[in-house]
């Protein structure tokens, strides 16, 4: 009879649907059990699974109220890095938003605000100019229109108006 490994892991019983307990993994696991915490093996499955190697260092978990991931946690991120590293070794391009780094988005994020109170810093009157010649180069684009930066407002009115229908 062949053993349902994923069952297993999923009541303690094995390491992952993958692999069973080593023999270093399942004695911390029975001894974590018999500690007389009253913790079930699922739980202590969960602990060894986030790197637990002894009672000692469970006890220390606890006191540092660890929480461990779960086993569908642990499962997903192990597919996770299983389907990132096949996309490495075929070479595949991940998305632009997966490259950047936690700091690089929030450096981002605080241009994009010190942008903002700089633009509500200004005069009314040339809040609405850079509002109106966003807008010029908005309908420009959506046209098909190429803007350059040094493009007057009235060359791309100009341009505007060749482009739409009378």
């Amino acid at each position: 009879m062949a053993q349902d490994l994923t069952k297993l892991a999923s009541q303690g019983r094995a390491y992952s649907a993958s692999r069973a307990w080593n023999a270093e993994e399942l004695k911390t696991l029975l001894a974590i059990e018999a500690s007389g915490d009253g913790v079930s093996r699922i739980v202590a499955a969960e602990y060894i699974r986030n790197g637990i190697t002894s009672v000692e260092e469970y006890e220390a978990a606890i006191e540092a109220e660890f929480v461990p991931k779960s086993f569908a946690d642990v499962q997903s991120d192990a597919v996770n890095d299983h389907v990132k590293n096949v996309r490495k070794e075929l070479g595949l391009e991940t998305e632009e938003e997966d490259k950047k780094t936690a700091e690089e988005l929030a450096k981002e994020e605080a241009d994009i605000e010190a942008a903002k109170v700089a633009f509500d810093a200004l005069p009314e009157e040339e809040q609405k100019a850079i509002t109106a010649r966003r807008e010029l180069e908005a309908k420009a684009v959506a046209l098909g229109i190429k803007v350059q930066a040094n493009m007057k407002d009235a060359t791309l009115e100009k341009k505007i108006a060749e482009h739409v229908p009378a």
